[in-house]
Order: structure tokens, then sequence, then C-alpha cells
């Protein structure tokens, strides 16, 4: 909800749219544990490495391998000569992958050849410096000969989750006092680079809902995001509908709401959707309104009566947000506004009717007038919609908790469901555990009442965002899960662009944008996920 705060300000002005002490140890055995990929052998596949900005007189090159042999027969290799330091440090260019620690293991080896003894730190980072917890250190003990020496990471306390650590820091020691010496490296192989293992399944013709197409609208040229699904159980005239946020130039930036939709008899779930042709289906409000600027993360849902309301965040000029809401006379094709916001400084996530409640669920991240604490997700109970009292509101996902910890900074962006005989409602929610709005994993959380909730424990991922290179490689926000004939489809919104980026956990980089993609597993799968009593 909160991500595109940052967002406008850069479509206005651009006109777009302590570290442990490393542990010293000998590891040679390279069967120990395989790895899965070679990254720099230098005569196929060679890594860029610069020296250090305080490395004068150090000098590196690519150059003949000095003793070619058995162990290492390749032609070429890296050589460095450590003139009169100590220690000689080359870091890697980052790569335009990561290391999948998850599937592959921790285990890093590098073959070394040395006119001397001394040792070699191995440092993993990502492209902001953070350090793999520690790094490890091999005495390099055998010289004028080839060996390789490995770094297992496997025991390092608070490992990683994949998709973090893409770049190698290799700092060479020599004894001091001696002689400069001749530093010979090569096959730097760890584990593969495939993408993560996620319950939840890419569809293969993503996105489904693209950005910046000519066959857009105006009012969603853009992004396109937020898709929130109602089965026809839950619509007045019994279709399949897709509320979703699109932005666009209409002549201005804005952020609005509008329909699609499918019929039932040939429904599919990967769509088509049809345009409804009155869209948008919500307008940004005139000028001084609460809403004259976005809205945002819509929550649609059929409560009493089959009357049919519209949450969403609220976004003004000069202010930091809302949770607003709207109900329709006419089946859910057009709204009105209420006179005033349900709460103030708070985004939206869902709504749901349940037993003559409205549940409202929103992210808060308590700010204080200048900084933005933790993001966390509450849910407040009403029996009137246009109001929510204090005392009726409960915490519903607090951060951290989840599987290794990805979502200790920021948790948002729930959809709620429920599965056909199961006595549960289950919530899709996103977290991460660096950024206020700039999540990269989904997680489930279940619920007997909608307010009291248990993240499943599973460390497989429900989903994740996507590998370096595709259009949801940034951010992934709002995963909507619904049943359909046995399988579980999710619609998300991703953020990125389909090319390589300096840095794509710089939140809303630019080229950046939303789309929204699919995804799908069994029913069977999911349940089994769980691994609770049901």
């Amino acid at each position: 909800m909160f991500k595109y705060f940052t967002l406008y300000l850069l479509v206005f002005l651009t006109n777009m749219h302590c570290s442990k002490m490393p542990e010293m140890v000998s590891k040679t055995e390279p069967e120990k544990i395989s790895t899965g990929k070679i990254y720099c052998d230098f005569d196929n596949e060679i890594m860029k490495f610069r020296k250090a900005a305080d490395s004068s007189g150090i000098n590196y090159i690519i150059t003949k391998n000095p003793s070619r042999s058995a162990l290492n027969p390749s032609e070429l290799c890296g050589h460095i000569n450590s003139g009169n330091h100590e220690n000689t440090i080359i870091i890697s260019d980052k790569l335009n992958t990561e290391f999948n620690f998850r599937e592959n293991g921790y285990v890093f080896k590098i073959k070394i050849y040395a006119d001397q003894k001394g040792s070699l730190d191995f440092k993993i980072e990502n492209g902001g410096g953070q350090v793999l917890n520690s790094s490890i250190t091999v005495l390099i003990d055998e010289i004028k000969i080839w060996k390789e020496y490995v770094f297992d990471f496997s025991e390092i306390a608070s490992k990683p989750a994949s998709g973090e650590m893409c770049k190698f820091i290799l700092s060479f020691t020599a004894k001091s006092g001696s002689e400069p010496i001749n530093w010979y490296f090569d096959d730097i192989s760890g584990p593969a680079n495939t993408p993560p293992k996620t319950l939840f399944k890419r569809y293969s013709n993503n996105p489904i809902l693209k950005r910046e197409s000519s066959e857009n609208p105006d009012w969603r040229n853009l992004h396109v995001a937020n898709a929130a699904i109602l089965e026809p159980e839950n619509t007045p005239d019994g279709k399949w509908r897709m509320y979703v946020r699109g932005s666009g130039n209409v002549p201005d930036y804005h952020d609005q709401i509008g329909l699609l939709y499918q019929e039932t008899d040939n429904f599919s779930p990967f769509g088509p959707w049809i345009e409804y042709p009155q869209n948008p289906v919500i307008h940004h409000g005139s000028p001084g309104t609460y809403n004259d600027l976005h809205m945002l993360d819509c929550a649609p849902v059929m409560g009493m009566n089959n009357q049919m309301f519209l949450f969403f965040l609220a976004k003004s000029y000069g202010s930091v947000g809302a949770l607003a809401g709207s109900k329709s006379d006419d089946m859910g094709f057009s709204f009105q506004k209420f006179q005033d916001p349900i709460k103030d400084m708070v985004g939206c996530s869902d709504a749901i009717y349940f037993n003559d409640n409205y549940y409202l669920f929103y992210g808060d991240g308590h700010y204080d007038g200048k900084n933005w604490g933790n993001l966390s997700l509450y849910v407040g109970v009403t029996e009137d919609p246009e109001e929510l009292k204090e005392t009726a509101i409960n915490q519903a996902i607090a951060i951290g908790g989840g599987p290794e910890n990805f979502d200790s900074y920021s948790v948002n962006g729930s959809r709620i469901f429920r599965l056909k005989g199961i006595d549960l409602w289950f919530m899709c929610y996103q977290g991460s555990r660096k950024h206020f709005d700039f999540p990269n994993r989904f997680h489930i959380a279940y619920s007997k009442d909608l307010v009291h909730w248990t993240k499943v424990n599973n460390d497989l991922p429900l989903f994740e965002r996507g590998a370096y290179g595709e259009w949801d490689q940034g951010g992934i926000w709002y995963g909507e899960i619904f049943e359909y004939e046995d399988m579980l489809y999710m619609y998300y919104e991703g953020w990125g662009a389909e090319q390589n980026i300096a840095d794509r956990d710089v939140p809303y980089f630019s080229p950046g944008g939303s789309q929204t993609g699919a995804a799908y597993c069994t029913k069977q799968e999911f349940l089994e996920w769980l691994n609770i009593e049901l």
C-alpha cells in the first residue's frame, strides 16, 4: 500500500508515469558437499573483479595457468600480486543472478596456487554490502601446487533466504614481512542459481494484465495491479469479477479503480478478462477532497442484503493516505464514496462480511509525523462499514516469526479466502526483512474467527518474487487466491522490468512498473503444505 507514496514523487519529478570474527579453518575435502555451478573458470565463465580502493601496488590480471595439472587443466586463471601489501583484496561485480542456498546448500569452492603460504578470507555479500553473517578463512598450506579449498557456510547462524547474496570478496593475506606473493585462483563454484522452489507455480504467459500496452485504456496505461477477485456466489449478477487498480495520465497522473469480468459458463482462471466499458468505476476525487490524488489497494465485498462495498487506500495531495470506503446502488458497477475516511494514516488490505459484521483489514506503520515504524496488519470489526471504533481493533499479524524470519521488518497486503470443505479462514500476506513496503515473499496464516491468526510452519515458500531480469524481479504484493475445480489460482502485483537492473532491491527502481501476474497449485498440494490438522 505505502509503496506508491515514494513512487508518486518519482513520477512527478521524472514525468514517468557486527559481524563475527572470522573462524580460521582448513577444509580441503572437495567431495564433502557437491556444488551446483561454476561461476568463474576464466576459460569459459569469466567473473569480473576489481581491486579494493586502497590497493595501489597490487596487480590483478587474467593470465596463463602457471602449472596445468589433473586438478586444474585450465589454460587461464586469475592472478594477483600482493606487492608490499599484507592483505590483498579483490571484489567481484554483482552477478545478474542469486545463489539458491535453500535448494543447493551453502558450500563454495576455490582452487588456489600460491608461491608462499598464507590464507584466504572469503565473504559473500548482496548488492548493498550486507555480508552473509560472517566470512570464512582457510589456510593456504601448500605452495606451488593447485589445491581446492572448501568454504562451508552451512553452520553459520541466521542464514539468509535464497535471493539475497550475489557477490564475492576475496582477501588474500600474506605472512607479516614476507616478500610479494603471487596468488593464482580458479574454478569458483557454489550453489546453483536456479530459481528457488515455491508452492505456487508461475503461469507461463505472465503477466496476465500488462502495463503500457497499446490495448490498455488510458486509465490503466501505466500500471495495473492490486487485483481483487469476486467469485460468482459473491457477486450480485453471478459473474466472475476482478476489481483492479489502474494508473494512467488522464490527463494528469492518477490511480483509480476499475472492473473486469468473465461469464461463468466460459470462465478461464487465466483470462481473458472483459473490460467494463464505463471504467473506472471509482474516479479520483475533485480538488480538495480526501482522494483527489489516488485510490489504491481495492477490497470489494458483498455485504448485507447483497449491498456492494468497495474499500480502498485514499490519497490526497500532501497526505500519507487513509482507509476509505464506498458503496454501490447498482450492483457494483459504480460507487459513491463515504463522506469521510474510515481511519487516517493506514492502508487497505481486505474486507470480509461474515456473521453480520464487516472485518476490515489494514496495514499500519504508526506514522509519527516524520517517520514510519514497522508495518504490521490489523483487523477492525464493525456492523457499520462507515465507522470503525478503536475498541474493536486487533492486531491480526505481527512482524517476525515467519519461515526464516522473512517477515521481520514488515507484513501487509493480506487477502482472505476460504476453501470448500475446510472450516478455516486463510490469509495470504506479504512480508520483508528489510523494506517497509517492497516485499519479496508471500506466506499463509489461518484463523477460526478472522481475528486471531497463526502463521503456517513450513519453510517451503508459498511464493516469491521472480528471478533477475524477470518482469516481477523487484517487489510483489497482494496475493489474491481463489479456488476453481480442485485448483488454487493466485493473482498478484509484481514490480519490475524485463532487463538487468543494477540493484533490484532498491524500492521502485527505474525503469520499472506494476503489472498483474498469475500462479497456481493444486488444492491437495496446498492442504499438504499447510502441515496442520484439518
